[in-house]
């Protein structure tokens, strides 16, 4: 179940990602999990629909308008070849300044996603990490936990196993005693019936 946080705690996460802090860290700080953290970052950080410039007249398309202007940029938009090449397109010189402008912040922008979407990986890696260790160190519990188990069975059946010897040793000597005994008695019994019939 996902975790309710406040709008003061959204807050605190959005200012301590801006100070530069790692999603780990403010996950600590705050005291939420990471993922949490790692959703919020990315939503405060969405950006908003990117501007897309309209083809300026004179060109079939918003790239073959962008690489012109990249390339006035390149040799100077107030050089004469970049003023010919704007008046033979029937485009003005400030159109392919905001052009090249535009390029820029784009690629910035790009650039920037790109880091964050590399901050977000390496936040996944590190819950998966700790998520790992945490599994590992369960695991490693539970068969410690089985091996304990294993070792009082086998002490068990190896007390039980003494004790029925124990046993058997006794009923053999009380066995032995009895049958000593009985055959005393036997033996006592004959003499008797012996003397009996010599007295008929």
């Amino acid at each position: 179940m996902a975790q309710r946080i406040s709008v003061e705690t959204k807050q605190k996460i959005a200012a301590l990602y801006a100070e530069g802090h790692s999603g780990c860290k403010i996950a600590k700080i705050v005291g939420v999990s990471a993922s949490s953290v790692c959703r919020i970052i990315k939503f405060k950080s969405e950006p908003a629909k990117s501007f897309r410039p309209a083809v300026p007249q004179g060109f079939k398309s918003l790239q073959a308008a962008v690489a012109t202007a990249l390339y006035c940029k390149s040799i100077g938009f107030d050089s004469e070849e970049s003023i010919t090449i704007c008046r033979r397109i029937g485009c003005g010189v400030d159109e392919m300044k905001n052009l090249a402008k535009w390029r820029s912040e784009r690629d910035l922008k790009t650039e920037d996603e790109y880091k964050e979407r590399i901050r977000e990986l390496e936040l996944k890696i590190r819950e998966l990490e700790e998520t790992n260790k945490a599994v590992v160190a369960e695991n490693n519990a539970y068969r410690d936990a089985l091996a304990n188990y294993a070792t009082q069975i086998l002490l068990m059946k190896q007390d039980h196993n003494k004790h029925i010897e124990d046993l058997d040793k006794k009923h053999s000597k009380v066995v032995s005693k009895l049958e000593c005994k009985l055959d005393f008695a036997k033996k006592v019994s004959a003499v008797f019936l012996d003397a009996q019939q010599a007295k008929i």
